[in-house]
């Protein structure tokens, strides 16, 4: 997960990072105290490490969208300082600290956070990922642990319309399945690694790492949000194409090349919460509150479909996506890379993760006759059309 940016940020943190780690809490200076019974987007961001401010950049354009389309909603960053310079460049960009203590970011200060607001709308995580042990919080010592039995009591704190993210490598296999149960709310996770995309000036988003754009002239403003790519208008985190081979494994086999809800509620509230998610969702156009059903459909696809240098592949799955949902497309369409498409539904996939603290292996994976990434698209599509006859 390693991008050119990224590169320079670490080189950079080596040199200016502060010794004392501690989280912070912070929140868009326009929007006054923090009120706990009102309604809230929490926004977690781990200690990037490698992948400097990246993960805090990719929570600050999903704040972005939030300010925009939900601008009854409370926005929370939760975080931790990369580098020196970090809390003057948040300030500039308009958040203002809340909470700021030397407290290492884990699972129990985190969810202790989290536990203070009881209207939750959406709770997403940024960073490293572990299948088993959770997101890297305050470095590889301190995790986000979703195993723990705090987590599961801020099922609790969810609205019921909320929804949840683990944007980080692996993080379907077992923590969003075993959230959506938990939590009871629709959860989105990868079944590989992630990586970050950015805005180039042609107005489309790449792969931010070598030889992966047209060129090297990235975008500095985001015209659509109107805001600089400092304040978050121009990165986001998905996911990779192919198989995850890495420190917690080699995961070769049938997978997914986007991020997968699961949700255990009826299906029309669950589409719901999972078409609610994309305008948080950083686009080429990114949605607003007044988007018609054809520009919806254009940032599902945008959402779900791979990005290449060259617009052929990602055509290709626009196009396919398009037909199906004219109702003569391939439902058994996948972009997968050198593997299968592994089957999964809305409430699991058909796989088995064991672990131990160290690696992971994957069996009694399904791929036959998958429509995974259709059925996806799908229930996206219909849960536009319930959001349009009970509001957003």
């Amino acid at each position: 997960m390693k991008t050119l940016f990224a590169l320079f940020a670490f080189f950079i943190s080596l040199t200016t990072l502060s010794p004392a780690q501690a989280y912070f809490i912070a929140v868009p200076t326009q929007q006054g105290p923090i009120d706990y019974n009102k309604s809230v987007r929490i926004l977690l961001s781990g200690r990037g490490t490698d992948l400097g401010v990246q993960p805090q950049l990719t929570a600050l354009g999903r704040a972005q969208l939030y300010k925009r389309n939900f601008p009854q909603d409370q926005i929370v960053l939760i975080s931790v300082l990369e580098n020196a310079n970090n809390a003057a460049n948040l300030s500039k960009s308009g958040w203002t600290f809340v909470t700021s203590n030397d407290v290492k970011l884990e699972t129990q200060s985190g969810s202790k956070e989290i536990l203070k607001f009881n209207n939750i709308r959406s709770l997403e995580f940024f960073g490293h990922n572990s299948p088993s042990l959770g997101t890297q919080a305050d470095g590889l010592g301190f995790r986000f642990d979703f195993r723990e039995p705090i987590v599961a009591s801020i099922a609790s704190h969810f609205a019921s319309d909320a929804f949840a993210i683990i944007h980080g490598c692996n993080s379907g296999w077992l923590n969003a399945q075993s959230l959506s149960n938990k939590w009871d709310i629709a959860v989105a996770g990868s079944f590989t690694g992630t990586r970050f995309e950015r805005l180039h000036s042609d107005g489309h988003f790449y792969v931010d790492e070598e030889n992966r754009a047209p060129n090297q002239d990235w975008a500095t403003f985001n015209p659509d949000l109107n805001v600089k790519c400092s304040e978050g208008g121009c990165l986001r985190m998905r996911t990779m194409f192919s198989h995850y081979a890495g420190k917690w494994g080699n995961f070769q086999g049938p997978l997914l090349s986007h991020y997968k809800f699961f949700c255990q509620l009826n299906e029309r509230d669950c589409q719901k919460a999972m078409a609610a998610s994309l305008y948080g969702f950083l686009a080429e156009r990114s949605l607003q509150r007044n988007s018609s059903a054809a520009e919806f459909s254009q940032v599902a696809k945008e959402w779900l479909c791979p990005v290449y240098k060259t617009r052929k592949t990602v055509d290709e799955c626009y196009q396919a996506l398009a037909e199906i949902e004219a109702g003569r497309g391939n439902m058994l369409v996948s972009f997968v890379v050198n593997d299968a498409q592994l089957s999964c539904t809305m409430k699991s996939c058909q796989s088995v993760m064991t672990c131990d603290d160290h690696t992971c292996q994957v069996s009694n994976r399904v791929s036959k006759n998958s429509s995974t990434l259709a059925q996806e698209y799908l229930h996206l599509l219909n849960g536009f059309r319930a959001l349009q006859a009970d509001g957003l």
